[in-house]
């Protein structure tokens, strides 16, 4: 099937929204103007023109403010259906995995993906409900604390304080830390 020819069944009835003509920013500087086209069963067939299209159009209107029917014939345009082969994600990815509450995680016994539903009802002030995480390998990071004896003899300490990963893999590697919930 040849995807660039459209048929039409149904006359279209009316211009339903024509919005300005705008400049449209980015390397090249373009005009738009876009209208929506509704037939007598209210469906909507969304049309953009470009460059001098949009200019024609436009000062076709600013010329003619007066007359209430207008005739638009498309000829050589395109066709492009959005989203036509694109599956919905949101419902995909609800069909394709189980739902079940936080009680029922004990009894999975493979692995599989889950979608949890619950409601947090709120958070206790005294726990924290995030971790420091880190930026490498997304483990527990900890705040380590080391005091030395200062070398020049006197009874004061130097403190420094330093982040450490909880793995093995950041062990001779600067840390930072990112909160993860």
């Amino acid at each position: 099937m040849d995807t660039r020819r459209i048929t039409l069944l149904k006359d279209l009835d009316m211009m339903k929204d024509i919005s300005t003509l705008k400049e449209m920013p980015g390397g090249k500087i373009s005009k738009l103007v876009k209208l929506e086209l509704e037939d007598l069963e209210n469906n909507y067939l969304p049309v953009s023109l470009w460059d001098q299209y949009a200019e024609q159009f436009d000062t076709f209107l600013n010329d003619n403010q007066d007359d209430r029917n207008i005739v638009i014939i498309l000829q050589f345009g395109k066709f492009k259906p959005f989203k036509v082969f694109l599956p919905d994600i949101k419902d995909d990815f609800l069909i394709n995995n189980d739902l079940c509450t936080i009680g029922e995680i004990g009894e999975v016994n493979k692995p599989k993906s889950l979608i949890i539903v619950g409601e947090i009802k709120g958070f206790t002030s005294d726990l924290d409900w995030y971790y420091s995480g880190c930026s490498k390998c997304n483990s527990k990071v900890i705040t380590a604390t080391t005091c030395t004896l200062k070398p020049d003899g006197s009874a004061d300490f130097d403190v420094q304080t330093v982040l450490e990963c909880k793995s093995a893999k950041c062990k001779n590697y600067d840390i930072s830390a990112i909160p993860r919930y």
